[in-house]
């Protein structure tokens, strides 16, 4: 992160679409062509990242009903990590890749196909029905079981957002396949859904990326505020001169199998030795914790 677009053209142009679009190009064998090889040499190497937002069009196509796309952007974490769930502060602001979801609806049909350009496999997923879903489509089921979907026939996903990089690839997808399944655009109950249907899937998430994405707005970040009780959030501006670098790293990460749990459960057993939740203290509370492992988690929450 910083603040001099000089130092961002020292990157090599081809270096920063790189990562991407090799990981796309294990897919379906192609680089996709929608990353930043998309952008000239001098929008990539001064700008890096934009900022994005969602947009929601709709088309109507006959007595089928209406055609909905949705498109929902990836984000990343300026400041404050797990901090969500420990009651504190978090700024997280979108970035310009995303995920798109377009909903065709058939009267009639219990039954939604479901295909994406990341996986190879299609789905079938029967509306209404509790039987366990494919693996790799299990958020997708609980997401149409949690919305309530119209009789429906067909969800293509289409993504530029790398799955497993940490750029909330999950939470883009469950919110633009809940706006393209018709589902009112209200930050909270979207972001609501999408926390459901994750611990449905078995990841039990916060609300920190779902937000972040739905209040999404070109050129701010977002600065969350997990300690009240109405989430209070507020746009940031962000300096025109300021750039973003985003590495990636190639390695895979799976929220199932990373230390998140644990972590999350080790913040837990902090606040219980303390009294209250780690968002509302400060470092003079930590005296109280023994163990050497609750005590570095409790200080990473109140420095952050």
């Amino acid at each position: 992160v910083h603040s001099d677009p000089e130092l961002a053209s020292e990157f090599e142009a081809d270096d920063l679409g790189a990562g991407v679009s090799q990981h796309h190009a294990g897919v379906r064998g192609g680089t996709d062509p929608r990353q930043f090889n998309d952008l000239d040499t001098a929008q990539r190497s001064t700008s890096c990242l934009s900022h994005g937002r969602i947009v929601t069009r709709l088309a109507r196509r006959g007595q089928a009903g209406a055609v909905r796309t949705a498109r929902a952007p990836g984000r990343v974490n300026l400041i404050g990590d797990h901090t969500d769930y420990n009651e504190g502060l978090s700024l997280p602001m979108a970035i310009d890749l995303a995920t798109e979801a377009t909903f065709t609806p058939e009267p009639g049909s219990f039954l939604v196909g479901l295909d994406s350009d990341q996986y190879p496999d299609s789905w079938e997923i029967p509306l209404g029905d509790t039987a366990p879903a494919a693996p790799d489509a299990v958020l997708a089921a609980a997401l149409l079981t949690l919305a309530h979907p119209p009789p429906g026939r067909h969800l293509r996903v289409t993504s530029t957002l790398p799955v497993g990089a940490g750029l909330s690839s999950s939470a883009a997808f469950s919110i633009a396949l809940l706006l393209a399944l018709g589902r009112p655009p209200d930050p909270m109950s979207l972001a609501q859904l999408n926390q459901k249907a994750e611990s449905a899937a078995g990841s039990h998430v916060g609300l920190l990326d779902p937000l972040a994405i739905v209040d999404a707005r070109a050129g701010h970040a977002l600065c969350i505020d997990f300690g009240t009780a109405a989430l209070e959030r507020h746009q940031v501006a962000i300096p025109e001169r300021a750039a973003f670098v985003i590495v990636h790293s190639e390695a895979s990460r799976e929220l199932g199998l990373s230390p998140y749990a644990l972590r999350r459960s080790e913040c837990d057993a902090a606040a219980h030795e303390i009294g209250r939740p780690l968002g509302h203290c400060v470092k003079t509370d930590l005296s109280v914790l023994t163990d050497p492992i609750l005590r570095r988690r409790a200080r990473h929450v109140v420095t952050e």
